[in-house]
């Protein structure tokens, strides 16, 4: 800014601040950036190095889309912040995502001021960002909770009520069956209806696991050796797809082996569902980190749209005629029963992918 003097190259300011604004800034608990016109980093304090992995060095001279996720450049958040900021729009606490150095997301409050020389002319701004990653998801999981409980009840009586008519229509089709003969116009009637209520038995099946779901038992487990065990018998249901396994890293964690394998098979029925087993290709990556790992699991699917991403993880949606809707529920119910997560990766492009984290313990 005019009128200042320069403070040195790397430091938090980098000639955009005073000396003493930059002082405050390296000892501020919050994370503090300051860009230049460019939307280039000048600026980089300690909690900004702790926040995202970046060293000063590292980050010093980067595009701040740097630490943009490709979904936000893609909706050219930065831009319109920046044009909404520079007219005089006041950027405080915006909820947002940013992305950390090994490439995890991190969610944050965003508050931004633009900086002026004394002619009025743009010089850069200062941006503050506070995660707020365990407190949101805190938030986030405990309406999510009441929200289930609420459908698990619903789900429970509705099962409850259909589970009796659907057994007695069984038996009386199945008695129907055996009283015409194979190749009749009646027979094939007979055949569509049963059909059809074992449709509707699978689904009350469902509604029942996601009313009522399973406890948790913990077993030590060799996640590499038993993905290769266990993958393989999971998709002796569907011989046709084919199946990447890359799970070079050697994770030993503690875990449920059961609600594991639910959260498998769910992924791999909806990519069955998406594109059909006779042309599925799916990869299930294993990767290890400091704190527990990420199953990747990705098929050659059409992707899932922009505007369904939101909702995929929602009871009883679904884009597909044939479906319950609570597959995809079901399988985030046990990654959070299993102390993880489950997550869609939205910006792969001719891809569904999800990711499972977690944790050692």
């Amino acid at each position: 800014m005019s009128g200042t003097e320069p403070t040195p190259a790397g430091s938090a300011g980098a000639g955009l601040l005073p000396e003493q604004w930059v002082q405050m800034i390296e000892i501020c608990p919050e994370a503090v950036l300051v860009i230049d016109a460019g939307h280039r980093i000048q600026g980089w304090n300690r909690a900004a190095e702790a926040l995202f992995g970046f060293t000063k060095q590292e980050a010093i001279g980067q595009d701040f889309e740097l630490l943009v996720p490709d979904e936000r450049r893609a909706a050219r958040e930065l831009a319109r912040l920046t044009a909404w900021n520079e007219d005089g729009g006041e950027v405080r606490e915006v909820l947002t995502e940013r992305r950390c150095a090994d490439g995890r997301p991190v969610l944050v409050r965003l508050s931004r001021q633009v900086l002026r020389d004394r002619e009025g002319q743009v010089q850069g701004a200062i941006a503050i960002l506070r995660d707020v990653t365990e407190s949101e998801g805190a938030m986030r999981r405990a309406a999510e909770a009441l929200h289930l409980a609420r459908l698990g009840r619903i789900a429970s009586q509705i099962a409850h009520e259909m589970r009796n008519p659907l057994a007695g229509i069984h038996g009386a089709i199945q008695i129907l069956q055996r009283r015409s003969s194979e190749q009749s116009e009646e027979a094939e009637v007979y055949a569509a209806i049963g059909e059809e209520v074992r449709r509707l038995d699978r689904l009350v099946t469902d509604l029942q696991r996601f009313a009522r779901p399973s406890g948790s038992r913990v077993e030590h487990l060799e996640l590499g050796a038993w993905l290769r065990e266990r993958v393989p018998v999971l998709l002796q249901s569907w011989p046709g797809i084919q199946c990447t396994l890359a799970t070079a890293a050697e994770v030993s964690l503690s875990t449920d082996p059961v609600q594991l394998e639910e959260v498998l098979t769910e992924l791999i029925k909806n990519a069955v569902d998406a594109v059909g087993d006779a042309s599925l290709a799916i990869t299930i990556e294993l990767q290890a980190s400091a704190t527990g790992c990420r199953l990747r699991f990705a098929d050659n699917g059409p992707g899932i749209p922009a505007a369904d991403a939101e909702q995929v993880f929602e009871p009883f949606h679904t884009t597909k005629a044939r479906g319950s809707g609570l597959g995809l529920a079901l399988a985030r119910r046990h990654a959070e029963s299993l102390g993880g997560s489950l997550e869609l990766i939205t910006h792969e492009p001719d891809s569904a992918a999800f990711v499972l984290s977690l944790p050692l313990a």
